[in-house]
C-alpha cells in the first residue's frame, strides 16, 4: 500500500475522537460548510478535520510516518492534495461507476449501519455483572493437584473406581495396580491450571470436591481415574482484567440478542410451514435451482420480503467447498441459523434508519472515507499498476546491494547434560570424547541433575536456535566447535553442562527464490509510489490548487495531539 493510500485508511473510531473541542481556530483559514479549510483542489476543500484524522492514524500505527510528519507537516498536506487530485481523476474516468465498487460500497454502508446501531444500543453498558466476572476469574485462576492413574484396560480402571468408592484407599489401590503393571503413572501431580487440562478432564473436575474420585475417562488409548487432592486459586491482575472484559462483552452480546428478538417480533412475520418444508439437501430441485425461488419466507415491515432464493444463497456461502460436499444433515442443520441471519440483517438495517443513524456525521464520514479508499484502490489497479513491471534482474541487483538485510543468522542444535559439580561434568565429557554413547551418559553418569531441577537449568534439547540468542558464556564455550563435538560449560550460577553440538548451520545469504517475492513486492510498491507522485504532478499543473494554511498553523495541528 502506498503512503498516500495508507494516509486515507482512517481508523473507525477517529471521527468520534475528533468530534470534541479542538484547538483554537487560527486566523486566516476560510470556512466551508462549517469546517476550516486548509486547501482547495478544483474547488473541493481539504479540511482541517481530514488533516487531523490522518494525523491520528499516523500517530496510532506508523511511528516512522508520524516522526516524519512532525518534522514537515506541509509534506502531509501536500500528499493529501495529491490524493484528492487522484480521486478527482478517478471519478472523471468513471471508476466510481464500476459495478464491483458500487456493490462493495453498498455492503460496507449496511455493515457500518448495523455496527453503529449495535454500539448505540449498548452505549450505557459499561460494567460487567460482578457475579459473572468472579466466576470467569475463578475459572481462569483455578489450579488443582491430582493423583492419577492411567490403565490400559477399561475394566481395570472401573475396578479401581469401584474399590475406591468402597472402603479402599485410592492411593494404595492405584499403587497396587501400577505394581501389577495394569496401569502407569500413579503419582501426585504438581498444581495444574484447570484451563490447561483436556476438556474431558475439566468436565469431570467441574462437579468434584477435594477427596473425590473421578469417573473413568478415556484418554488416548488408555483409561484414566484420578483423585482430586487439592484446589487453589492464584492471584492475577491480568486474569481479572481479562475476566472483566469477557464478562462485559458477554453482557453486551446478550443485550443485543434480546434486542434482536424484540425487533423480530415487532417487524417480521414468518411462514414457518414453508420454512420447515424446505429441503436444501434434496436432489430435486437442488440448492442451485432454489437460488431462483422467489417464494416469500418472511415479510419485513417497510422492507422487501425474505425469499427462498435469499436463504439458499446465504446457506451456500456457509460451505467453503460447496454444499455438495457437506455431509448428510449439515446443510439443513444450518438452515435456521442462515435464515435468522438474513432476517436480522434486514431488521437491524431498518431499525438503524428509523433511528436516523444513516444521517449522522459519523456514518456519513465513515462511508465517505471507504468510498475514497475504494476509488483510490481502483485507480491504482486500473491506471497505475498495469504499467509497472519488476524484472528478476532488478530483484537480483537489489539483493546484492542489500545482502545484509537478507542473510540468515547462524543457528545451532545443541543437546546438553547438567551436573551439580564441574568434576562430574568434566569426567563425563572425557568419556564422551573417548567414544562413550551420549544417551547412555545422559541416563547413567553420576552427579547429573534430574527433572526436579529443570526450572533452574538451561534447556539444551536439540532444537534449532539462533546462536546469538544463547548466553554469552555458552557462545564462548561453543566457539570453534564443529558438528559432533563436545564442550564443557560451567555456569557462573553453579551447574556445569556437557554440550553436544549436533549441528551448526553457518550464516549466509538467503536463496534468491526465498526472497524473490518479498523484494519484488517492495520494488513494486516503490515504483507504484513514484508513479502516483508523477501522475499527481501532471494533474496539479492542469488544476486549480489553492493552499491557505501556512507552516506554523500546520505545525500547531501536529504538535497539539501529542501534548
Amino acid at each position: 500500500m502506498t503512503r498516500i493510500h495508507r494516509s486515507l485508511a482512517i481508523a473507525p473510531l477517529v471521527l468520534a475522537c475528533l468530534c470534541g473541542p479542538g484547538f483554537a481556530a487560527p486566523a486566516g483559514l476560510p470556512v466551508i460548510g462549517g469546517r476550516q479549510v486548509l486547501a482547495t483542489v478544483n474547488g473541493t476543500p481539504v479540511t482541517r478535520d481530514q488533516f487531523e484524522q490522518v494525523l491520528f492514524t499516523l500517530h496510532q500505527g506508523v511511528k516512522e510516518e508520524a516522526t516524519r510528519t512532525r518534522k514537515n507537516p506541509s509534506e502531509l498536506l501536500d500528499r493529501m492534495i495529491n490524493a484528492e487530485l487522484i480521486l478527482q481523476e478517478a471519478k472523471t474516468i468513471g471508476l466510481d461507476g464500476l459495478p464491483e465498487s458500487k456493490a462493495a460500497l453498498e455492503e460496507y454502508g449496511k455493515t457500518t449501519l448495523r455496527q453503529l446501531l449495535y454500539s448505540y444500543h449498548v452505549r450505557n453498558l459499561r460494567k460487567a455483572e460482578k457475579k459473572d466476572v468472579e466466576k470467569r476469574y475463578r475459572d481462569a485462576t483455578k489450579e488443582v493437584k491430582v493423583f492419577s492413574v492411567l490403565a490400559d484396560k477399561e475394566e481395570d480402571a472401573r475396578q479401581l473406581l469401584e474399590a475406591s468408592q468402597g472402603a479402599g484407599d485410592f492411593h494404595l489401590l492405584a499403587e497396587k495396580m501400577v505394581s501389577e503393571k495394569k496401569a502407569t503413572a500413579g503419582k501426585e501431580s504438581a498444581y495444574i491450571k484447570v484451563n490447561d487440562l483436556l476438556p474431558e478432564v475439566t468436565k469431570a473436575l467441574s462437579g468434584m470436591k477435594v477427596g473425590a474420585v473421578s469417573p473413568v475417562i478415556k484418554i488416548g488409548n488408555g483409561y484414566s481415574v484420578f483423585r482430586l487432592e487439592d484446589v487453589r486459586f492464584r492471584k492475577s491482575a491480568a486474569a481479572r482484567k481479562r475476566a472483566e472484559e469477557e464478562a462485559l462483552k458477554a453482557r453486551k452480546t446478550a443485550s443485543l440478542h434480546d434486542y434482536a428478538g424484540t425487533l423480530k417480533k415487532r417487524y417480521v412475520k414468518i411462514d414457518t410451514k414453508l420454512l420447515d418444508r424446505l429441503d436444501f439437501e434434496a436432489k430435486e430441485p437442488g440448492i442451485e435451482k432454489m437460488k431462483e425461488d422467489r417464494r416469500i419466507l418472511a415479510t419485513v415491515k417497510g422492507l422487501p420480503p425474505v425469499t427462498v432464493s435469499e436463504l439458499a444463497d446465504a446457506l451456500a456461502k456457509k460451505f467453503y467447498h460447496g454444499t455438495g460436499q457437506a455431509g448428510a444433515g449439515k446443510v439443513n442443520g444450518r438452515k435456521a441459523e442462515a435464515f435468522d441471519e438474513v432476517v436480522m440483517k434486514k431488521v437491524f438495517d431498518m431499525e438503524a434508519r428509523r433511528l436516523r443513524i444513516d444521517r449522522t456525521p459519523m456514518y456519513k464520514d465513515r462511508v465517505e472515507q471507504f468510498r475514497r479508499n475504494l476509488l483510490f484502490g481502483a485507480f491504482l489497479q486500473r491506471v497505475i499498476d498495469p504499467d509497472i513491471k519488476v524484472e528478476d534482474a532488478e530483484i537480483r541487483s537489489y539483493l546484492e546491494e542489500h545482502v545484509s538485510e537478507y542473510t540468515n543468522p547462524e543457528t545451532v542444535r545443541i543437546e546438553g547434560i547438567a551436573f551439580a559439580k564441574r568434576e562430574d561434568a568434566s569426567d563425563a565429557a572425557d568419556k564422551l570424547m573417548k567414544g562413550a554413547d551420549f544417551q547412555w551418559i545422559r541416563e547413567n553418569a553420576p552427579g547429573r541433575m534430574g527433572k526436579d531441577n529443570a526450572a533452574n537449568l538451561l534447556a539444551f534439547d536439540g532444537n534449532v536456535i539462533l546462536t546469538e540468542t544463547l548466553p554469552e558464556d555458552v557462545q564462548k564455550a561453543l566457539a570453534g566447535a564443529r558438528t559432533g563435538e563436545y564442550r564443557l560449560y560451567a555456569s557462573p550460577q553453579g551447574p556445569a553442562y556437557v554440550l553436544y553440538l549436533k549441528e551448526r548451520i553457518p550464516s549466509g545469504p538467503q536463496p534468491f527464490e526465498t526472497v524473490r517475492e518479498a523484494i519484488g513486492k517492495k520494488l513494486f510498491e516503490e515504483k507504484q509510489r513514484k508513479a502516483v507522485e508523477e501522475y499527481s504532478r501532471k494533474l496539479r499543473k492542469a488544476s486549480d490548487v489553492k493552499v491557505f494554511a501556512n507552516g506554523k498553523q500546520l505545525e500547531a495541528f501536529v504538535s497539539g495531539p501529542a501534548r
